[in-house]
């Protein structure tokens, strides 16, 4: 869990509550992010020379998104 000011900070900077925040992937915040700023981010990848890079690249998935799937793979156990 994140300290509240962290928290604070966060929702001030975003306009967005929290729960708000934890409930979008990342991809989302991003695409808010840049409307709100009116341009494009650009993300560069230093990897293999920093860092490991990530496998997952544009498939990151939202807590609920990660918390469905578990409980899928679960139930079919």
């Amino acid at each position: 869990m994140a300290s509240p000011i962290l928290e604070k900070s966060l929702e001030q900077a975003s306009g967005q509550s929290i729960a708000n925040l934890r409930s979008l992937s990342v991809s989302e915040v991003r695409a808010m992010a840049q409307k709100k700023h009116g341009r494009r981010f650009h993300l560069k990848s230093q990897w293999p020379f920093i860092g490991r890079g990530t496998v997952l690249r544009d498939n990151v998935l939202t807590h609920e998104q990660v918390e469905t799937a578990f409980d899928d793979a679960m139930k079919k156990r």
